[in-house]
């Protein structure tokens, strides 16, 4: 998808996603207005509070066309990432040999997860993606299907390049845009793979590669800011409430309904819509959005649609503990560069967020950086005006930031948050 593409632009831009909704995601629950990391009127670092599993979602999405006779379905096993045939996840007890089937010429979105725990402290990125296509079948008249081919599976080689870092309590999705122009097959022949198909419309343009997004997002609700101070989606109602996972932002208010969550690509805004957590037995599932594109290959803008990203959310109390009345917390993304989303708020005493900026901070020096803010009414215009800058300092734990001190030089008046203090990476 094109806003995957060029998501490092939007990064830059400071353009993170945001989605949830409606108002009631529990702000407060777990950290009152008082915090306990500073004893400087609540204005300590936040805890994160994150396992030690990281969850892998690969995604395949498929093409135009309608579910009709002649239909092929690819039938995809022993799903998995590597980096050598000594180091792959997930294993074939972990289930990496479930099929999915994905109906090549029609609109479908297939998911196939699985976790990989990392050492304390720790990231771990792989490199390539193993597509094996284990078999093939078709739609018949009577609305069954008939298989085609049943092996030995077709195992694509060499593997496709990829960028899928892993952060521990994290999601990340690897999205695999496959087609009828990519696989098919006929009596003769075979199954035939185009490569050159799949590589057009997957790798990231210059980098040879397909790159896993950061798709978990971290809900804040600010519903209890101005509302002339928070972003307003396409339909024109004011959002409820913004998420950034680090790749992504968002903005969303209600549940169920498409146009009720936008992605903010930056220069197009596509629709969705989130879903709210599902109580199961014994635990509380996250909510979940899923978002929709317009379909590059209609010639005629029909108003086309495809999926183009999915995952779920947390609000931010789940994730974060000691929250005082005033928290700036560094976002890492998936590129694992300098650059980072970063998100600053007030809260009140109720634990209700009452002003809210985000921008990027740089880590640009060994214990020294950049930071850059501004408020997130300007996130659908992709804007930056007014912006606020300082300065970071920080030590390196195991070779990565994991909190700090900031200062802004000369603030506006009216500035909301305070000049100094200090910031949490959430990892």
């Amino acid at each position: 998808m094109d806003f995957l593409k060029n998501w490092i632009g939007a990064l830059l831009l400071g353009a993170l996603m945001v989605g949830c909704s409606g108002g009631d995601l529990g702000a407060g629950t777990n950290g009152g207005g008082g915090g306990s990391n500073g004893g400087d009127g609540g204005r300590g670092i936040p805890t994160v509070n994150l396992g030690s599993t990281a969850q892998v979602q690969v995604l395949y999405l498929s093409g135009q066309g309608r579910r009709a006779p002649g239909s092929q379905i690819a039938v995809f096993k022993n799903i998995k990432v590597s980096n050598s045939v000594t180091d792959f996840a997930p294993t074939a007890q972990q289930g990496s040999f479930s099929p999915v089937r994905v109906q090549l010429d029609g609109y479908t979105i297939n998911q196939h997860t699985f976790t990989y725990t990392l050492a304390p402290r720790s990231t771990k990125t792989f490199t390539q993606f193993p597509l094996e296509i284990a078999q093939i079948d078709e739609e018949n008249l009577g609305g069954g299907t008939t298989t085609l081919f049943s092996g030995p599976p077709v195992l694509i080689r060499p593997f496709f390049n990829i960028n899928l870092p892993l952060f521990a309590g994290r999601q990340t999705t690897l999205t695999v845009n496959v087609n009828d122009a990519m696989i098919q097959y006929d009596s003769i022949n075979g199954v035939a793979f185009n490569r050159t198909q799949f590589e057009n419309e997957n790798y990231s343009p210059g980098e040879n590669r397909i790159n896993g997004t950061l798709s978990d997002m971290i809900a804040f609700d600010v519903s209890g800011m101005p509302a002339n101070e928070r972003p307003k989606l396409l339909n024109g109602q004011v959002a409820d409430i913004v998420h950034f996972s680090g790749d992504l932002i968002g903005i969303s208010k209600g549940f169920d309904v498409p146009g009720t969550f936008n992605l903010l690509n930056p220069s197009v805004i596509d629709s969705g819509l989130v879903k709210r957590p599902v109580t199961l037995p014994g635990r509380e599932a996250p909510g979940t959005y899923s978002v929709q594109e317009p379909d590059p290959r209609d010639p005629f803008g029909g108003g086309s649609k495809i999926t183009a990203m999915a995952g779920y959310y947390r609000p931010y109390t789940e994730v974060l503990s000691n929250i005082g009345d005033f928290a700036m917390v560094v976002i890492p993304n998936s590129r694992l560069g300098p650059d980072n989303q970063v998100v600053l708020f007030n809260r009140d005493g109720a634990g209700k967020i009452k002003a809210m900026f985000q921008g990027v901070v740089r880590f640009s020096g060994s214990t020294s950086g950049t930071i850059e803010v501004w408020s997130i009414d300007q996130l659908p215009a992709g804007t930056a005006n007014n912006l606020v800058s300082g300065t970071l300092t920080f030590a390196k734990s195991d070779g990565i930031v994991r909190s700090g001190t900031f200062t802004f030089q000369n603030p506006p008046a009216g500035f909301k948050f305070p000049t100094t203090g200090g910031f949490v990476v959430f990892r």
